[in-house]
């Protein structure tokens, strides 16, 4: 079976997965409470939909940003939060380093909702600066039916708390190096 995950490839590996140009997954999510019986850290149901896909695909799975802006739920003994200017910076830098190597196709697998604003400040500057078209879909299902939360459900029997799916898809129209924005 081929390798889907960057974090397990020789770099030659990544040379010739790379040289494909495929869809770069790139999960997200926190690490904070979802209850008293489920642990912390929201970022492994991301993990699971992005190895899925990819695996189906043909298309490979950046490692997972476990980092997140959890503000609301800092009071809460486990949860890690980062501040916005500190996930945007996170977010730029891990587009740069694929985009450096021509890879023009990004899709954000973010497993919580906190992220999601500073997903679209990122992905609007993104846009402006020429860096990154629109993306194709949003998809911000609920959360009874979301297929995130069906695969949660199956792959962590006791997590009861996911957080929604939202892809997006980033595609340079230039293949430099440099800030977004």
């Amino acid at each position: 079976m081929t390798k889907v995950e960057v974090e397990r490839m020789t770099w030659r590996e990544a040379q010739e997965a790379f040289g494909r140009n495929p869809v770069v997954l790139l999960p997200m999510g926190s690490v904070e409470q979802h209850g008293p019986h489920v642990p912390v850290g929201d970022y492994r149901y991301a993990t699971v939909v992005a190895r899925r896909i990819a695996e189906q695909a043909e298309a490979i799975v950046a490692p997972t940003i476990p980092w997140g802006y959890s503000e609301h739920f800092r009071p809460f003994p486990g949860t890690l939060s980062v501040r916005p200017e500190t996930l945007t910076l996170l977010l730029e830098d891990t587009c740069d380093g694929f985009v450096r190597f021509g890879l023009d196709h990004l899709l954000f697998v973010c497993g919580h909702k906190g992220n999601m604003p500073i997903l679209e400040q990122v992905a609007n500057c993104a846009r402006r600066t020429g860096y990154a078209s629109p993306p194709s879909s949003r998809g911000r299902g609920s959360r009874r039916r979301s297929a995130a939360r069906r695969t949660v459900t199956r792959r962590y029997p006791s997590a009861t708390a996911a957080t929604p799916w939202a892809p997006w898809l980033w595609r340079s129209t230039r293949r430099t190096c440099g800030r977004i924005c």
